[in-house]
């Protein structure tokens, strides 16, 4: 940014009467002391009278210092004597030194550590900070540059290799005594030293005039006073009596002569070599008598003094320079009334300078720099101020990097700010107003630089300023005493700025100036007074201008509040920023104005919210977006919606992108996707980021530009996938319209290629309807069919049909296309070439070999570049048949498109042994089994019982068995089905076996018999064996535990009478083996519960005591409890703990029944579960064995000798005193039982959290089976 602009100006009378020069020196607090008629003051920058003064006998004072460190006034009398001071002006100045001599010039390093002095005699005398010497030097002694030893390389013009006529000429240019190298000005000795410091406070350069050459010397020394490089002697850049270190220490300027006598400012290096210079004024009446650099670096002031006959009075300038793309740019010039006495730079406002005239008078500036762009509704201009000329280059158009320029305005004095209203231009000087309206077709009133084109077409502008009128506002404002600053056009007539007030109850004044353009002439329409502790640090209009007569703007005052100006009434708003803000924007959503600050080129806001504390530039595009650049040198870009009516933000869901370091937004096409950076060093880059261009896209999707979407997504390489994903329904519906609309293949091609079916990634909002699957597919069927349906779209996208056929993964149709359409006389040879680029050219041979066409695989090969020694006698011997299916066998065989080839060979030979060879060959059964049908000819019986025996070879039984069924051959379909256990299929297989014809049949139905028990299929199982023994049928049931099964089998059975013996044999057989087993796991259950009781006490009792004691570590008895075992196990420092097994067989170790072990309680559980659930499943067993005996009348049994009711109470009160200890769901697991996931899951977790759902529950064993 090289746009310099005047934040505020102000001005106070110190002495008009003063007899003698005024000195002035900056101190804290944006306070300002001066130094006149023996009279020390201090100023604030608000008020116009001192806040504090102190006298003194003695007005002869050099310099004026405020020493930070020491919060002291010191002053430098020309005597040499230094007088020391409190900044707060409370006691008598004392004497703290002398130098004993007259003095020249007196410097302090910006660390404060050294104090410089030259005397009248030329001594340099170097002080520390406790003012004992560190070195005097005489500069008249020092050593010639040609006697200084010199650094091998680039480092002095005398070794840069420019040859030995070059150097001798240099060597006869340094001898003294030439007269030639004077210039008018610096050939006076009486001309002062000046010294000046680099802002590292390492080295110092100094300008003095050097008897022995007579001439000007600038030379360079340390803070030690040694002698380091000085100047190469010659008349065209001799240094000046000026000196100025830039403050990053690149650069020395100075005031000179060019040869014609203008007055220029050269430039030295550190080493003192030219660095080049540039012309300040080529008036050779006009002189510089100061100069200096902002603190920052960026700003070089230049004051100069305009003398001769012509003029009455000498004229006095400021001219400040701003540096960019290497050149020095004037970007602000003022006239002044008097002569600069002294000046005082604020360290902590980098844009802050006060100055001091010879009339006594203290003017304080400050400056803020702004985007380089002018912006309207219909124009953006990128303009650069330099001087009395402002280069303008249309950005939207053209990008023409600084110091070039589309066109330029000269002006006849400098210009200080421009603004755009509309269509209109307004240019603002220290005197008048120009006014441009952007409208012209030639350059009217300006500079065209140079003819630019793209290409054959020449760029042709239309938005050439001409001027509408000039106004001068000189006659109504002093020029200087007030000075208008922060300019805005509201409308075309009406001008706001803000000056300095008049008044004593206001520190500023808001100025309404009215133009009239028919006379020419300025009036102030209204004037209104800030409160008076406040300043206006910004001024913004309105982005909605109604009329000439409905007109706002917003004004940031220095306490961070808000006033609204609106038509004659200026009046705070209720939206204040946390801090004051220099650059501000506004827009209206909804009738509502919204405001953006950025405050310290750091904190930017919206309204009261915070978005960034890195904010460094920012700007808005067509009230959607917000643009800014930010300290980590990222570009953010944030849609406006997103930010209103949200107190919160969220930067990690923000676009954001990597820019060059140091880069800051300078202008934003309103209408278009362009966004201009600028460099530090002063060069431009367009960039256009994704969101404006999403944005642009579905705008035009939205009013069917759809050529204009294609082409901006081609330019910019974006996922073509948003034209599509948009709105998908709205795409599909208007594809007729695009496809008409578009008319060009290549763009189209472009679309499909990217297709997928995945939504675009470029989608910011996310309420795409694409489906989840087949857009691709959709997409390209929906286009073939119209492409297809229409002619002309036909001719346009005939090579796009082919691409939509390969996107489908349909080559072979595109083939077809191409052999039905290539005699086209817009499709000859075009459909193949480009169907080549899409398609592998080995895979596209064997297509179109597919194809049986002899001339399209030729045409096809010519086009590839294949070698035709290599594939043409491959293509004659598959050509090569007698007939059409000969020819198909043999390019299908070729192509191992076997299948096929099988039914071609089925036609062409009608020998099956050669036929069935090829299938054998080639493992084609299947094919050959819907070939050779129907099922009764001998062939296909042939195929399938080969193919049966290869299945079973290979396992697949299952198939092997139904084969075996369709050829009627059962045994072996019996043995298939059985081996694959599939015994449901066998016992159909077996059905049908023939008893008398099957050798091995009762082996045979053993094997079915054992298969379908062990599968539960118990019914069927003694279904088979009741036709030869029932008896073992019978035992089958109940050894299955099948009792109502064998009650059916019995009852149903011819022999029933001889069946129920055996039958109530076995259940009460049964029932005796029941009642045991639970009269077994009531007795240890009994034992369990017994010790879990043991168990819990003693772990309760442990876990006090190591609560108490944490290095106990064993059990009475010595065992090694949970609480050690967890603390000494789980470091597993050994080998053989940290394998896997290891870690297995030490957890069954930690959790067993042997008693003391550490995890016994949890053993003890277990084991109740098991106990459980066995009892649980020989209940279910006795209860069905009790139904079928009281069920069954033919069976006697006393059921009331089975006292199995009494052995249930037990277990149920067993495993309730267990269940209702509460100390068992409190007992600690260690991390050994986390690792068995079963019963960690099913038991210890739902334990742990006193869920009792998946434990068992002892009311479910009360019950009793007798009732």
């Amino acid at each position: 940014m090289t746009l310099l602009k005047l934040k505020f100006c102000s001005h106070s009378e110190v002495s008009p009467d003063a007899s003698n020069e005024i000195r002035i020196c900056g101190g804290m607090s944006s306070d300002v002391f001066t130094f006149v008629n023996g009279i020390i003051a201090n100023w604030n920058r608000k008020s116009s009278v001192p806040v504090g003064e102190i006298p003194v006998s003695f007005d002869d004072v050099l310099k004026m210092h405020f020493c930070l460190l020491e919060n002291s006034i010191m002053l430098i009398r020309q005597n040499g004597d230094m007088q020391l001071t409190s900044s707060y002006l409370d006691e008598d100045i004392k004497l703290v030194g002398s130098f004993g001599d007259s003095l020249e010039h007196v410097s302090w390093s910006p660390d404060e550590s050294l104090l410089l002095a030259v005397s009248e005699s030329k001594v340099l005398t170097i002080l520390d900070s406790n003012y004992d010497m560190v070195a005097e030097i005489n500069l008249n002694n020092l050593a010639s540059a040609s006697e200084i030893k010199q650094n091998v390389g680039w480092g002095t013009e005398e070794t840069q290799f420019t040859g030995a006529g070059a150097k001798q000429k240099a060597r006869n240019e340094q001898q003294p005594g030439d007269g030639a190298l004077l210039s008018e000005e610096d050939s006076l000795e009486s001309e002062p030293c000046a010294v000046t410091w680099r802002d590292r406070s390492d080295i110092f350069a100094v300008s003095y005039f050097d008897k022995k050459i007579n001439s000007r010397r600038l030379s360079i020394f340390d803070r030690e006073g040694t002698h380091l490089c000085s100047n190469e002697l010659k008349a065209d850049v001799s240094p000046g009596s000026l000196v100025a270190f830039r403050p990053c220490g690149d650069l020395i300027a100075t005031n000179g002569r060019s040869a014609n006598g203008s007055c220029i400012v050269n430039f030295f290096e550190r080493n003192c070599l030219n660095h080049g210079s540039f012309v300040v004024d080529q008036n050779k009446n006009t002189a510089i008598y100061k100069i200096f650099y902002s603190v920052t670096s960026e700003l070089l002031f230049v004051f100069t003094e305009k003398t001769g006959d012509s003029i009455e009075k000498n004229e006095f300038e400021m001219k400040i320079y701003h540096r960019s793309n290497y050149l020095y740019y004037l970007v602000q010039s003022y006239n002044l009334p008097e002569k600069c006495a002294d000046y005082a730079l604020d360290p902590s406002r980098p844009y802050h300078l006060t100055i001091a005239l010879k009339n006594s008078c203290i003017y304080s500036f400050e400056w803020i720099f702004e985007e380089d762009s002018l912006e309207s509704s219909s124009i953006e201009v990128f303009a650069v101020i330099n001087g009395a000329k402002l280069m303008c280059t249309p950005y939207d158009e053209l990008i023409v990097p600084p110091p070039m320029s589309f066109y330029e305005i000269d002006l006849e004095e400098p210009i200080l700010y421009r603004c755009m209203s509309g269509i209109n231009l307004f240019l603002f000087t220290q005197s008048s107003i120009l006014v441009f309206e952007c409208v012209s077709d030639i350059p009217v009133g300006c500079v065209l630089n140079r003819q630019f084109s793209y290409g054959k077409t020449t760029f042709n502008y239309k938005n050439f300023p001409q001027l509408l009128q000039k106004f001068h506002y000189s006659s109504l404002l002093s020029p200087i005493c007030f000075l208008p600053f922060n300019w805005v056009a509201l409308t075309k007539n009406i001008i706001c700025c803000i000056i300095e007030s008049k008044n004593e109850t206001s520190a500023q004044q808001v100025l309404l100036l009215e133009l009239d353009y028919v006379t020419g002439s300025v009036k102030v329409k209204k004037t209104f007074d800030l409160p008076s502790d406040e300043l206006c640090f910004a001024l913004a209009a309105s982005s909605d201008l109604v009329t000439d007569t409905l007109y706002e703007a917003y004004l940031s005052l220095s306490s961070g509040k808000i006033m609204k100006l609106s038509g004659n009434d200026l009046s705070f708003i209720s939206t204040e920023f946390p801090k004051p803000c220099n650059h501000i924007k506004t827009f209206v959503v909804n009738e509502v104005c919204i405001i953006f600050g950025c405050a310290n080129n750091r904190y930017l806001y919206l309204n009261e919210t915070l978005i960034s504390e890195e904010a460094t530039s920012f700007s808005i595009q067509t009230n959607k977006f917000l643009l800014f650049t930010t300290l980590s040198h990222r570009l953010f870009i944030v849609a406006l919606n997103d930010l209103i009516g949200s107190d919160k933000t969220d930067s990690s869901q923000w676009y954001s992108r990597k820019i060059e370091r140091g880069a800051k937004i300078s202008g934003v096409v309103q209408k278009g996707t362009s966004v201009l950076l600028q460099m530090p060093r002063g060069n431009l880059e367009c960039i256009h980021p994704k969101p404006l261009l999403i944005n642009l896209i579905e705008q035009q999707l939205q009013e069917k530009q759809f050529l204009e979407a294609f082409k901006l997504c081609e330019k910019h390489r974006l996922d073509m996938n948003i034209i599509c994903d948009g709105d998908f329904s709205a795409f599909l519906s208007s594809l007729q319209s695009l496809l008409s609309s578009v008319n060009s293949h290549h763009l189209l091609n472009l679309f499909i290629s990217e297709l997928k079916d995945t939504p675009s990634q470029l989608q910011f909002k996310r309420n795409t309807t694409v489906p989840t699957t087949g857009k691709v597919e959709r997409i390209c069927t929906r286009m073939i069919e119209m492409i297809h349906n229409d002619e002309n779209l036909f001719k346009t996208y005939y090579l796009s049909l082919l691409m939509l056929h390969v996107k489908l993964e349909q080559p072979k149709s595109a083939l077809e296309l191409i052999k039905k359409h290539d005699s086209l006389e817009n499709c000859k040879t075009a459909g193949l070439d480009f169907f080549l680029l899409l398609v592998d050219v080995d895979k596209l041979f064997d297509i179109a070999l597919s194809m049986y066409d002899k001339q399209l695989v030729l045409r096809m090969l010519e086009k590839s570049k294949k070698d035709p020694k290599e594939f043409l006698p491959l293509i004659n011997n598959l050509f090569k048949g007698k007939s059409e299916d000969e020819i198909q066998f043999n390019i299908d065989d070729y192509l191992r498109h076997h299948e096929k080839a099988l039914k071609s060979l089925h036609k062409i030979n009608s020998n099956f042994e050669q036929v069935f060879k090829y299938v054998k060959t080639h493992s084609l059964y299947v094919a050959a089994l819907e070939l050779f049908l129907p099922e009764s000819s001998k062939q296909w019986q042939a195929t399938a019982e080969e193919y049966a025996l290869i299945l079973s070879k290979d396992g697949k039984l299952l198939k092997a068995g139904c084969l075996y069924a369709k050829l009627k051959k059962f045994s072996d379909a019996f043995e298939a089905f059985c081996a694959a256990r599939k015994y449901d299929f066998a016992l159909v297989q077996f059905k049908r076996l023939n008893a008398k014809n099957v050798p091995d049949f009762f082996e045979k139905r053993e094997q079915l018999v054992s298969g379908l028990e062990s599968m539960g299929m118990l019914r069927a199982a003694a279904d088979i064996m009741s036709g030869f023994d029932e008896e073992s049928a019978l035992e089958l049931l109940t050894r299955n535990n099948a009792w109502s099964l064998a009650s059916e089998f019995v009852m149903q059975s011819k022999r029933t009478t001889q069946l129920v013996p055996v039958l109530m044999a076995s259940l009460e057989s049964g029932l005796s083996e029941l009642v045991v087993v639970v009269g077994e796991k009531v007795r240890e259950v009994e034992s369990l519960a017994h010790r879990m009781e043991e168990v819990v006490e003693k772990k309760k009792q442990w876990l006090a005591l190591s609560l108490q004691d944490p290095e106990i570590g064993a059990y009475g008895d010595g065992t090694i409890s949970e609480f050690s075992t967890i603390s000494k196990t789980s470091k597993r420092t050994s080998s053989s703990q940290s394998s896997a097994s290891s870690s297995r067989k030490l957890n069954r170790k930690k959790r067993s029944l042997k008693k003391n072990s550490p995890e016994e309680h949890l053993a003890i559980l277990e084991e109740l579960i098991k106990i459980h659930a066995l009892v649980a499943k020989n209940i279910d067993s006795i209860t069905e064995l009790s139904f079928v005996i009281s069920s069954t009348p033919e069976m006697k049994l006393d059921l009331h000798k089975v006292d199995i009711g009494k052995s249930v109470s037990e277990l149920n009160s067993r495993i309730t005193r267990v269940w209702s200890n509460a100390d068992v769901m409190n007992v600690k697991i260690n991390e050994f039982g986390e690792n068995e996931s079963n019963f960690e899951e099913c038991v210890v977790k739902p334990m742990m959290n006193a869920d009792l759902k998946l434990f068992v529950k002892p009311e479910t064993l009360s019950f009793n089976i007798l009732k």
